[in-house]
């Protein structure tokens, strides 16, 4: 069975470490949802034309592009991964529930970046290419 609750791992840090959690579909649609949120209003700030060309692109190539863009990182809000998937850390102060959301906007753009990635990559299922036709659960097409 495919539960996620209670599986964490361990990231080493340049001077320290941080416990991760692994993502269940709903948070990982959340995050999803929100970076999309973020796209659509750049989209409206860069106007019609964009969206001209965008509709014009064929129905194939849009479906390849969010196949691949679903195995991204970029895909998903940075914070989002961040606050759902940074359990603890070795660090002071100590997250906790109360204090996760400053904390974690605190960090520097390198570590917010390695753990964001790292939490991504612990929760995300496989692309179909990573995983094979042959593994339990892939499609032949």
């Amino acid at each position: 069975m495919g539960l996620v609750t209670g599986i964490t791992k361990t990231v080493k840090l340049s001077d320290g470490e941080a416990v991760i959690r692994k993502l269940n579909h709903k948070k990982l649609k959340e995050a999803s949802k929100r970076q999309q949120m973020e796209g659509i209003g750049w989209m409206r700030e860069v106007g019609p034309e964009l969206m001209k060309a965008l509709r014009s692109e064929d129905a194939a190539g849009v479906d390849r592009i969010q196949r691949t863009t679903e195995a991204a990182v970029t895909s998903y809000d940075r914070d989002s991964l961040l606050q759902m998937g940074v359990i603890s850390w070795s660090y002071d102060p100590p997250i906790t529930d109360s204090n996760r959301v400053e904390i974690l906007n605190d960090l520097d753009e390198p570590t917010a970046i390695l753990l964001s990635e790292a939490v991504f990559r612990f929760s995300r299922p496989e692309s179909e290419q990573e995983a094979g036709e042959d593994q339990p659960g892939s499609m032949s097409t």
